[in-house]
């Protein structure tokens, strides 16, 4: 069967696909264009001010500046879909060589002491180490950013990716070395098997299933890094920080990635404006089921 005859893969992909490429398609011939009601009358006659409900005067309501929120989400899913995607490859590409290098390694002391540093990793919140790291990189300073948005952009994906790295590598490790104990590999071995041979016809398709699991944790993991960064208003690319005494304004997100518009307007609840945050909240939760139905589907595939 065709990967693409896969209900889940299917689903999943053109969900993803339609997500990204109108986020990109609105920006290059929309040029980056986000509709604003200032304000409106009610049917009483009555002038209102934003920000308004989803379906009063826009698809999905509009924030407190009275920008549309669908073509504002719309723009940040590059940011949010594209992150998370590159956070989690690299994340799984480095815990790939790193498992795998201990999954061979024989050595039972360099191997247990990798391990137990590794280890370590499980009782660290990644969110705290990524917060510590990246805040002189992503708050802007009194003189200005020194990096460009793709550099900060790079910079918090590279230091995300990284801190992903430690559990992933040793659950990859994990299933290596329970593989290489089978009955059937150590036969291989006694006959005279080479490591590549074991890896390419044994390993790799044994872990196949492991990568897949682990690649739909590092990305949840990385969107709830992402977001707890939000939180503590470290948005992604970068805060922008008013400094001037005569107009003081509270820190706000440069880009339109999902979580820092949350991020931004995470006490909307108490103002009553709750559209603020379910929205963004909504579109979050389908990507996740996107994905997990594309793992799924590639994960047929394979068991096909």
């Amino acid at each position: 069967m065709k990967i693409w005859r896969i209900p889940s893969f299917l689903i999943g992909s053109i969900v993803l696909f339609l997500l990204i490429a109108g986020s990109i398609v609105y920006g290059l011939f929309y040029h980056s264009y986000i509709p604003q009601t200032s304000f409106a009358y009610n049917d009483a006659g009555d002038l209102q001010g934003p920000p308004f409900a989803p379906f009063e005067f826009s698809f999905l309501g509009t924030d407190h500046a009275g920008n549309h929120l669908a073509p504002t989400l719309l723009m940040g899913a590059k940011y949010t879909i594209g992150g998370v995607i590159a956070i989690a490859l690299i994340a799984m590409l480095l815990a790939f060589l790193l498992g795998t290098v201990l999954g061979f390694n024989k050595g039972r002391h360099l191997r247990t002491l990798m391990k137990n540093s590794l280890f370590s990793f499980y009782f660290i919140p990644g969110s705290l180490l990524a917060y510590l790291i990246l805040k002189p990189f992503l708050w802007e300073p009194f003189e200005g950013f020194q990096h460009s948005l793709a550099e900060r952009i790079v910079i918090q994906i590279m230091v995300i990716g990284i801190l992903l790295v430690p559990p992933a590598s040793l659950l990859i490790a994990d299933s290596i070395r329970e593989i290489l104990q089978t009955e059937y590999i150590l036969a291989s071995v006694t006959l005279g098997a080479s490591r590549w041979h074991l890896f390419r016809l044994h390993v790799l398709p044994g872990i196949r299933t492991t990568l897949l699991q682990l690649l739909f944790r590092c990305l949840v993991q990385a969107f709830l890094i992402i977001g707890h960064l939000s939180i503590f208003k470290l948005f992604f690319g970068g805060t922008k920080v008013s400094y001037d005494p005569f107009s003081p304004s509270p820190p706000a997100p440069i880009t339109n990635e999902w979580f820092s518009f949350m991020g931004n307007y995470y006490d909307s609840f108490l103002t009553g404006a709750t559209w603020l945050l379910w929205v963004p909240l909504l579109a979050i939760i389908v990507t996740i089921v996107s994905f997990q139905l594309l793992i799924n589907g590639i994960q047929k595939y394979f068991q096909q």
